[in-house]
């Protein structure tokens, strides 16, 4: 049983999200909270599996919720559940330690499986987060020529790297030998 608390301001959408993940036989709902600081408590007491976190809450916010609750309860995955879905807001909640990032228009199904995701130690991310996060790094990628260049010697250098690591010798680099060389030729 995936044990899972849930945290919103807004009582019509706590009851909602509760209401949904009840539908699920696998999934039971430990506690709620309305505010950051009752996020933190029921978290320390109840330690669930999954936190689902809205991001604006009173008295503290989502963001900082979820950094506290990766002190006191660091084995719960916070997953943030809200309507935000720009890059900032993003960044700032995978940063205090989300898990996941879903919006608050999934689908019930959707929102089910984000849950179990997490549980089971996946990251479910909205589309839309991550299409927010993915925009604006392929944006900044190719947005010169000379990026545009590296860019070309980065893909030949996976060709070689990958078309080598294929062969059973044991000389082949390792995949973290790659990205180490990937991220110092930017």
């Amino acid at each position: 049983m995936i044990r899972v608390a849930v945290a919103d301001d807004h009582a019509i959408v706590l009851a909602g999200v509760v209401r949904v993940l009840a539908t699920a036989k696998d999934i039971e709902v430990v506690a709620f909270a309305r505010d950051g600081n009752d996020a933190v408590r029921i978290g320390d007491e109840h330690r669930p599996d999954v936190f689902l976190m809205d991001l604006e809450m009173p008295i503290r916010n989502g963001i900082d919720a979820t950094r506290e609750l990766g002190r006191v309860a660091p084995e719960t995955r916070v997953v943030v559940l809200t309507v935000f879905s720009d890059r900032p807001r993003i960044l700032a909640a995978l940063d205090a330690g989300a898990v996941g990032y879903m919006l608050k228009d999934a689908d019930p199904i959707e929102l089910v499986n984000g849950v179990r995701a997490a549980a089971a130690g996946g990251s479910p991310l909205a589309p839309l987060a991550a299409s927010a996060l993915i925009g604006d790094i392929s944006f900044n990628f190719f947005s010169s020529a000379s990026t545009f260049l590296r860019a070309s010697l980065v893909m030949r250098a996976a060709t070689i790297f990958f078309s080598s690591s294929s062969r059973s010798a044991p000389s082949s680099p390792s995949p973290s030998s790659f990205w180490i060389a990937l991220t110092c030729s930017f």
